[in-house]
């Protein structure tokens, strides 16, 4: 028994921060339909890469991860027979995730369920003079101002790859939908809207820089990267950002470099981070000559806050994530885990469902339908 398994979701998302969110939601137990456009289904099902060319809809990766545990329908909710039906299932939901911005979404909650918690997702909010502007993790990531803090001076700021900013999205909308459920069933207060955006997710992460400008005019600049090329990939050797002067002389042993302990260029931290650019050109040939991952051992035996770059198949191999049974098997592909544990819950979850493929389920079973009304309704092009 799952914590959430009490709660009905009822998810309109159509891009990854909405998807995500009721992934996560699903993964605690909710019982999360999917509703997608006949035919057509998520945005997701078309981006690659994809299991089977022939079936693309079907084998996206992407959409597969993205939608574990949950159920699909199809459902035309722009047609007059689409709206009555949605009707009908925002009536028995207690979640409805909607990242599309659509308008008449509240108006259809007050009517059909007014204890309902209805989730907004937007690039920019529901208010201010943003609202009515198209964005997306390229736009939000700029303007927040986390790009300003991505890449070298010298060049043009870098975007953090991954669809990373639309993941941090998802985990701020579940943070919301989960207090807002204890709300909800705390004081029995109903009508909760909940609405996240890109812009305000990211521009969380520059509080520093915010403050170093508010406080000491000084604007973020850009430093150069403190990575050093090894035998087989990049490493942080850590050694400007924190390591307590014996750390520093057991590393000098190491390195069979005693001869720098007492240079007088790096015998503080502080001297190490104002000198580090002369101090990775002294480190450059030894740890060309090393495997990253035995440096990264060796620096952290002594106490160093040392790391390095982990390429894809680093990560399905570490040790650590392994023991922390972070990846889940899903027909012979490892994904990854939800980002946190609760008193050592692993959850399992079903594949992600073809397109429609528990219509009759939810149709039939769930609101009460007849097949052939529904068989209709398939032929009309309404689901």
């Amino acid at each position: 028994m799952y914590m959430l398994d009490d709660l009905r979701v009822i998810d309109l998302s159509n891009h990854v921060a909405g998807s995500y969110t009721s992934k996560l939601l699903a993964s605690l137990g909710a019982h999360v339909i999917k509703v997608e456009k006949p035919s057509i289904g998520d945005r997701s099902r078309n981006i690659g890469p994809f299991l089977f060319k022939s079936m693309y809809k079907e084998s996206s990766l992407l959409f597969r991860y993205l939608n574990t545990g949950k159920n699909s329908i199809t459902l035309d909710i722009h047609t007059i027979s689409g709206q009555k039906i949605f009707q009908d299932l925002i009536s028995i939901a207690d979640i409805v995730i909607d990242d599309t911005n659509n308008e008449l979404l509240e108006s259809h909650v007050k009517v059909s369920n007014p204890s309902m918690i209805l989730c907004s997702i937007s690039d920019f909010g529901k208010s201010g003079p943003y609202s009515e502007f198209k964005g997306g993790d390229l736009i939000n990531q700029g303007l927040s101002g986390l790009l300003q803090t991505m890449g070298l001076p010298s060049k043009e700021p870098l975007k953090v790859g991954g669809n990373a900013g639309e993941y941090a999205v998802g985990i701020s909308m579940f943070s919301g939908i989960v207090i807002s459920v204890f709300s909800r069933d705390s004081s029995s207060l109903g009508n909760n809207l909940v609405e996240t955006s890109g812009i305000q997710t990211l521009a969380l992460a520059q509080i520093h820089n915010s403050i170093n400008s508010q406080f000491r005019g000084q604007d973020n600049i850009r430093r150069e990267s403190s990575l050093l090329k090894a035998k087989n990939g990049w490493v942080s050797m850590g050694l400007a950002i924190g390591s307590r002067d014996d750390t520093w002389q057991n590393f000098c042993q190491i390195l069979e470099m005693p001869e720098l302990i007492n240079d007088e260029r790096f015998l503080s931290m502080e001297l190490r981070r104002k000198n580090e650019s002369e101090l990775n050109q002294i480190l450059k040939e030894w740890v060309l000559n090393q495997d990253k991952e035995e440096i990264y051992h060796k620096l952290q035996n002594i106490s160093t806050i040392a790391g390095y770059v982990a390429e894809p198949e680093d990560l399905l191999q570490s040790n650590q994530l392994l023991e922390r049974e972070y990846f889940n098997n899903q027909e012979g592909m490892l994904y990854p885990g939800i980002p946190f544990v609760i008193d050592d819950l692993r959850p399992t979850l079903d594949k992600a469902p073809l397109l429609g493929e528990n219509n009759i389920d939810i149709y039939c079973n769930l609101l009460g339908y007849k097949l052939s009304d529904v068989l209709l309704l398939h032929q009309s092009g309404v689901v």
